[in-house]
């Protein structure tokens, strides 16, 4: 009767690329590097507000909720008309002369696709 072993062929274990010492020193460092980084920024005991946010660590600047409105953006001289809004019919999608940021505000009278 054959050998079950010499029917599967070699073991994983045999054919396996064993990992080098430079491959591990990387992993430790990848693995070191950001709570390095994360000490380096709490200096006096402050933390920048994400940490408190995704780390939960004590000593995290807070951002406070502010409530409010975004600012109306209204089409200025030079600024160029793009199109009509996908999302809201009645406006129409501009594009800033200087920037060429785009925005969306009210459509002008009489515009029409």
């Amino acid at each position: 009767m054959p050998n079950i072993r010499s029917l599967r062929g070699p073991s994983l274990r045999e054919d396996a690329p064993q990992a080098s010492g430079s491959a591990h020193a990387a992993r430790r460092v990848l693995l070191v590097l950001p709570l390095l980084a994360l000490a380096a920024c709490g200096q006096n005991g402050r933390y920048p507000a994400v940490a408190g946010a995704v780390f939960g660590l004590d000593g995290a600047e807070v951002a406070p909720y502010r409530t409010g409105k975004v600012r109306e953006v209204v089409p200025g001289p030079g600024d160029r008309l793009i199109g009509q809004s996908a999302n809201v019919p009645d406006d129409c999608i501009y594009a800033r002369s200087a920037s060429g940021v785009r925005f969306r505000a009210a459509c002008p009278d009489g515009f029409e696709l």
